[in-house]
C-alpha cells in the first residue's frame, strides 16, 4: 500500500473487507456475499427499520386510493439513517411507480419497499463510502458504477430484502449463506494434489 494512501475511516470491518475483495479480484458472486453480509451487519448494528413493514403497507395504501402521496414530503425525516433511507425511498416509488404499486399487493410494495431500501443501504454504508479509494486503485468508473448496479441487484441482496421483513428492527437478521458446490469424493479421486498447492 503507498505511504499516501488511506484507508476510509468510516467502514466498519465488514465494509473493509468488501473493499479488500475488489482490490483482490475476487469474483463478482464472492463480492455480493461479501456486501450481503456487510449490509446485514449494518441493519443489525444500527438497529433496522422498524417501521418498513408498515411504511410498505402505507406506500401501497397511498398508491390504490391516491390519498396520502402529498403529506410525505412535509414530515420530518428522522435521524436515523436507515429509516430515512426508508421514507425517501417510499417517496421517490410514490412519486414515480404509482400505477405499477396501485396494481400489486400490501406484501408486495413491502418487498418494493424492503430491496429499494436494501440497496440504499449498501450504498450509503458502504459502495459510495469506497468508491474514491477504488478509482484510486485504478478501477474505471464506467466499470465501478456497473459492477455497483449488478450488486444492488444482486440475489443475495434480495434475500436480504426478505428477511430483513421479517426481521424489521435488525434483531436476528443474517444474510443468506453461500451455495457451495458439493464434490462427490469420486470426483476428488481424480484431483493431484500437487496442482491444488
Amino acid at each position: 500500500m503507498p505511504d499516501d494512501d488511506k484507508l476510509p475511516r468510516p467502514l466498519s470491518a465488514r465494509w473493509r473487507r468488501v473493499l479488500n475483495a475488489f482490490r483482490a479480484g475476487e469474483s463478482q458472486e464472492a463480492i455480493e456475499h461479501h456486501v450481503a453480509k456487510a449490509a446485514a451487519d449494518t441493519l443489525r448494528r444500527t438497529h433496522g427499520i422498524p417501521d418498513l413493514p408498515a411504511l410498505g403497507t402505507q406506500m401501497y395504501l397511498d398508491a390504490a386510493t391516491g390519498y396520502g402521496a402529498d403529506s410525505s414530503s412535509r414530515r420530518a425525516m428522522p435521524t436515523h439513517i436507515p429509516t430515512r433511507l426508508a421514507r425517501q425511498a417510499v417517496d421517490a416509488m410514490s412519486a414515480v411507480m404509482k400505477e405499477r404499486l396501485a396494481l400489486t399487493s400490501p406484501d408486495t410494495a413491502a418487498l418494493l419497499l424492503a430491496r429499494r431500501v436494501v440497496a440504499e443501504v449498501v450504498y450509503a454504508f458502504g459502495l459510495d463510502r469506497m468508491a474514491p479509494v477504488l478509482m484510486g486503485y485504478g478501477f474505471d468508473p464506467a466499470e465501478l458504477h456497473h459492477r455497483f448496479e449488478s450488486i444492488a441487484q444482486s440475489n443475495p441482496l434480495v434475500e436480504l430484502a426478505k428477511r430483513l421483513l421479517a426481521h424489521p428492527d435488525g434483531t436476528g437478521l443474517r444474510a443468506p449463506g453461500r451455495r457451495r458446490l458439493k464434490l462427490a469424493t469420486a470426483d476428488l479421486m481424480d484431483v493431484d494434489i500437487e496442482e491444488m498447492l
